[in-house]
């Protein structure tokens, strides 16, 4: 097989993050919150390059800053609780797997790579109540927003993603 591409190795994976929030208990049964937080994912490579030597290659790190308020209830002397929370996230060199055609027409292969900028909007609901000492009746819902704010993939075709939904992120 031939020499896959030369490997940039030296990604500054170097990070400091952090998470700041606040609580607010304006009663007994009540408890507000606001929540900001930033996460990082060090330089990732492409793991099943071993195969394909051009699937070999290195993303750069990522990173998510976010932002969460909610509201947490007990109900009915705490036999039953209500969650809401709704949040945020802006994610810059957000990391995954693209699909590309190889060499030689040998088929499909993949390259870690990243999305320069994506945002995920979102609402978590809860509903827990205990009907009777042998019944509890729990709900959930989930609602989420998401989407590409930069991002081309296949470098040989140059596929513009922008407004696309993010990979693996449902709307509800």
């Amino acid at each position: 097989a031939a020499p896959g591409p030369t490997l940039n190795r030296d990604e500054d994976n170097t990070n400091v993050s952090f998470r700041a929030g606040a609580d607010w208990k304006p009663s007994e049964d009540i408890l507000a919150y606001l929540n900001f937080s930033q996460g990082y994912r060090g330089a990732a490579f492409n793991g099943q390059a071993a195969n394909f030597p051009a699937e070999a290659n290195f993303a750069a790190p990522e990173k998510l800053n976010s932002i969460e308020i909610g509201m947490k209830t007990d109900l009915w002397n705490r036999r039953g609780e209500f969650n809401v929370a709704i949040f945020h996230y802006d994610y810059k060199n957000q990391q995954f797997l693209d699909a590309f055609t190889l060499p030689g027409g040998a088929g499909s292969g993949f390259h870690t790579i990243n999305a320069p900028k994506s945002r995920v909007d979102g609402a978590e609901f809860e509903f827990r109540a205990k009907a009777t000492d042998d019944l509890e009746i729990r709900s959930a819902l989930g609602l989420m927003h998401s989407k590409y704010v930069e991002l081309t993939l296949h470098a040989g075709s140059r596929v513009c993603c922008v407004g696309n939904q993010l990979i693996q992120a449902p709307d509800y």
